[in-house]
């Protein structure tokens, strides 16, 4: 159930702001904003406004999927950019999902296509806070589902084409992985840094000790497409777990296909709460259940977990939503209320530099959700301005 109003007063709520101790059982919410979070007797009285009464539901800000390619049937890499992508912010919104990083291979017209939506639409734009582009710059070997084409040696003068496609005064790509080893790297990752982008390693057959002297980056849906962690030979899976790299945010999809639950089981007690961001990597099948699809004109099977190419079988992203898999950690016991919040919503918001979402705090957008005991979303309370 999707409740759509710009003021209300939230009443008896089990609040999870995200990243701090809860005060009160009730949010105040003005014109989309969050004005005030306390108890009732506490609020100022600004007239007749709407109540809404959670009834003791869980209530946490709206989830951040920072990194899927597509859900409800849809996907970004075809057919018409705006209309998927209001597709995809509806059928997501309903699921809990308030905001959302389209992930994309290079595509030059696709990207201009994107900053159409983003300049014409202002839904599309407070969604979304721009695109993942995987490539091109990646090593050929660990390309997974990514077409041979879209991927190619660095070349400064693409990768100032494509930063130059701009919308609403910030590039189109929010968010690039590249490949630490390959030619370049280093320019790479100056350039995207001196355009507010942020940098990401992955696609890579880079090993621990290949990148133990460099500056750490993000990692893109970390012991996916790298190198894991050997023993002998670590790969690039391990460096947020070094006391050096405490600080060193990752990515992880939990569908229990792409990461072994045992391993999920790992990373959720060896990590530091702030490290890991939650995301889906879905594909255009997510969300509906098993069936067949087509993703870059190949056909695609979907188990109702994952999407796997029906010619090779190759693993090319999940079907389940963050929503679905937080809910699958928490049931576990592996992450409790607190930190599923903090996976699937206040981290993907600070790594992206969403400083006005991701947490329950005075001041910031009013996107929440409201969950059952089970972390199953009951609600969604989505920002209305």
């Amino acid at each position: 159930m999707t409740i759509r109003k710009s003021t209300y007063l939230l009443i008896n709520a089990k609040i999870i702001p995200g990243n701090k101790e809860p005060i009160g059982d009730c949010v105040l919410v003005e014109r989309g904003i969050i004005r005030k979070i306390g108890r009732q007797a506490d609020m100022p009285r600004i007239g007749e406004i709407p109540v809404i009464d959670a009834q003791g539901l869980t209530v946490g800000p709206g989830l951040i999927d920072m990194h899927l390619h597509g859900a409800g049937g849809v996907d970004i890499s075809e057919g018409d950019a705006l209309a998927n992508l209001l597709h995809m912010a509806d059928f997501l919104e309903d699921r809990g999902i308030t905001s959302f990083q389209p992930a994309m291979v290079m595509d030059m017209d696709r990207l201009h296509s994107i900053q159409q939506a983003l300049q014409n639409n202002t839904r599309i734009a407070h969604k979304i806070p721009g695109v993942l582009v995987e490539g091109p710059f990646l090593n050929q070997r660990r390309r997974g589902g990514i077409p041979k084409e879209n991927i190619g040696e660095f070349s400064p003068t693409q990768l100032e084409l494509i930063l130059s496609i701009k919308a609403n005064g910030h590039p189109v790509v929010r968010s690039m992985t590249f490949a630490p080893e390959i030619e370049g790297s280093d320019a790479i990752r100056q350039h995207l840094e001196d355009a507010g982008v942020m940098p990401a390693w992955g696609h890579s057959e880079a090993y621990c000790e290949d990148v133990l002297d460099l500056k750490p980056c993000h990692l893109t849906h970390c012991f996916n497409a790298m190198p894991g962690m050997d023993h002998r030979k670590p790969g690039l899976a391990l460096l947020p777990f070094l006391r050096k790299n405490l600080d060193m945010t990752f990515e992880i999809i939990a569908d229990g296909v792409h990461i072994h639950p045992a391993m999920l089981d790992f990373i959720c007690l060896h990590a530091a709460k702030y490290q890991i961001c939650l995301i889906s990597d879905a594909m255009k099948s997510a969300g509906l259940g098993v069936g067949e699809s087509l993703y870059l004109g190949q056909k695609v099977w979907c188990d109702g977990r994952v999407s796997r190419y029906m010619d090779t079988g190759v693993l090319i992203g999940s079907a389940m939503l963050i929503s679905e898999t937080a809910r699958e950690l928490f049931a576990r016991g592996w992450i409790d209320a607190q930190m599923f919040f903090q996976i699937a919503s206040t981290n993907p918001a600070r790594v992206l530099g969403l400083a006005d979402r991701g947490s329950l705090e005075e001041g910031k957008l009013a996107d929440m959700v409201l969950c059952d005991g089970d972390m199953r979303i009951s609600a969604v309370l989505p920002c209305v301005i």
